[in-house]
């Protein structure tokens, strides 16, 4: 699969957009439902009672069919509503990076661009790719002092939540922001790669037009 590759970093962390470009020779998308459910029934001396629960859930799928620029033909498969046309400008945008808790490299589908009527649909995956860094929690806190006031031993944990919290470790809030940042950077950078690939796609097709001429 041929990827061009966008490298941005926000603060001191390092993420990569990467892209497959092409035309759409065909699409298929389909709903799937599922469901299930249960219950009782109790039966005392001839009066019955009980319930039932029905729960329900549809799963979109849409298999997308692309050939690239390269000529090489791709399919990609995304659990999600993606009304696409066949001819169209797409391009499909992964994002990868290191994950802020782990610190472990992931990659995930981001977001899908039709340049053609200017419609990006992003895809989710990034919120549970973006996790967020360790931290310490009030409940450690509690924790700790409830060991301490009750059985002594408590103050070995205190230490150790002292010491990460002076190393720089967060806390739950401290966290949140700092993974909301993160994504808002990303959202950000994103927005900045589509702006230029429509301009350039504008730009393309209106170069085409000149040469028809």
């Amino acid at each position: 699969m041929t990827l061009r590759h966008y490298p941005f970093s926000i603060n001191n962390d390092t993420f990569e957009f990467s892209i497959v470009s092409g035309t759409v020779l065909s699409t298929d998308q389909r709903s799937d439902t599922r469901v299930w459910g249960g219950g009782a029934t109790i039966v005392v001396d001839g009066t019955g009672g009980g319930g039932t629960t029905i729960d329900s859930r549809v799963d979109v799928v849409c298999d997308l069919w692309l050939r690239a620029d390269n000529g090489q033909e791709h399919h990609f498969r995304f659990n999600q509503d993606i009304p696409l046309c066949e001819g169209h400008r797409l391009y499909c945008i992964f994002l990868s990076g290191r994950d802020l808790n782990t610190q472990q490299k992931f990659e995930t589908a981001y977001s899908v661009f039709d340049a053609s009527v200017n419609k990006c649909w992003h895809l989710g995956g990034v919120a549970n790719a973006v996790k967020m860094p360790k931290y310490v929690s009030g409940g450690d806190w509690f924790f700790g002092i409830v060991l301490t006031f009750f059985f002594g031993i408590g103050l070995l944990l205190l230490a150790w939540l002292i010491s990460l919290k002076f190393s720089g470790r967060p806390s739950t809030e401290g966290a949140k922001r700092i993974q909301s940042a993160l994504l808002s950077g990303i959202k950000d950078h994103h927005q900045k790669l589509i702006d230029e690939l429509y301009s350039v796609y504008q730009l393309q097709k209106t170069e085409a037009v000149a040469a028809v001429r």
